[in-house]
């Protein structure tokens, strides 16, 4: 090959080339084009767990309800319950039988609706069913709960609203039944050198007024020397004003119970006390 000809040569392979780095890259924006025109799939969003807190309600082995605070990682009412409900068949503080479990679990329109096995039948005491009714109410977003097993409805034969479970084993400080009403009453229980608080059904005479039901509870627990100067409701807002003595050792031991009594009336999602005119403590509902 002569001289003239190795340079027309080599001059056209380097043409060659060129055309075909320009196809590779007309190609290469082509493809990259077609890839961000094409619909992407949705990545999906994983909620990780929130910590929420929860109750247990409890039956000792005086058949008072106890109150267990605890802690549990799950998404929303639904998952809470099927992550907690089992702790309540632990011994010594059964309530659910042993094994029990929830088949399906329905929430709808602030109505629970929950499918046990046949094994949920040997539960038989009023407590257990007043600990598991309470239970089931404490999540937000239920009204009404309705229990299935082999899907027929199971009977509670408990009185309840969103709030509240009335049981039919109560302590009377009237004496006119017939005259009386239901309260719930929260009080502090020692086992085992361990605090807990529990929860009753109370009758007192019928009133409406927040005020006397105030006094009542105070009547009822008995121990401290504090009197109430005056009771105000604004709204959905009571505002108790105590007088005379409140021992800070002693103020959780009834100053707490009496708040959550007041707490769980219909009329009222919010409660403040005062202490000759200093806030002591205040809670509301979530």
């Amino acid at each position: 090959m002569n001289r003239s000809h190795k340079i027309l040569w080599v001059s056209k392979m380097n043409q060659m080339k060129r055309i075909q780095n320009g196809l590779i890259v007309i190609f290469s924006v082509i493809a990259v084009a077609f890839y961000f025109s094409q619909p992407k799939r949705p990545v999906p969003v994983i909620t990780p767990p929130l910590a929420s807190n929860l109750v247990l309600y409890v039956v000792d082995e005086e058949y008072d309800i106890l109150l267990k605070p605890i802690s549990v990682a799950c998404m929303d009412t639904k998952d809470c319950i099927l992550k907690s409900y089992q702790k309540m068949s632990e011994k010594p503080y059964g309530v659910l039988p042993e094994n029990a479990m929830i088949q399906d679990l329905l929430l709808e329109e602030g109505k629970l609706k929950i499918y046990f096995d046949p094994s949920f039948l040997s539960m038989k005491l009023q407590k257990q069913k007043e600990a598991l009714l309470w239970y089931f109410l404490q999540f937000e977003d239920v009204k009404q709960v309705q229990i299935y097993v082999d899907d027929i409805p199971w009977k509670w034969n408990l009185y309840s609203d969103s709030k509240r479970v009335f049981s039919t084993d109560f302590r009377l400080f009237t004496g006119d039944l017939y005259a009386s009403m239901p309260m719930i009453f929260f009080s502090y229980k020692t086992i085992d050198q361990k605090e807990y608080e529990t929860v009753e059904t109370i009758r007192i005479p019928q009133t409406e007024d927040v005020e006397q039901m105030a006094r009542w509870l105070l009547q009822v627990q008995a121990k401290p020397l504090a009197q109430i100067k005056n009771v105000t409701v604004d709204q959905n807002k009571v505002t108790v004003s105590f007088k005379g003595q409140v021992e800070q050792t002693e103020m959780k031991h009834w100053l707490i119970p009496f708040a959550h009594s007041l707490l769980v009336l219909p009329q009222v999602d919010e409660v403040a006390c005062y202490h000759e005119e200093i806030l002591i403590i205040q809670l509301q509902n979530k």
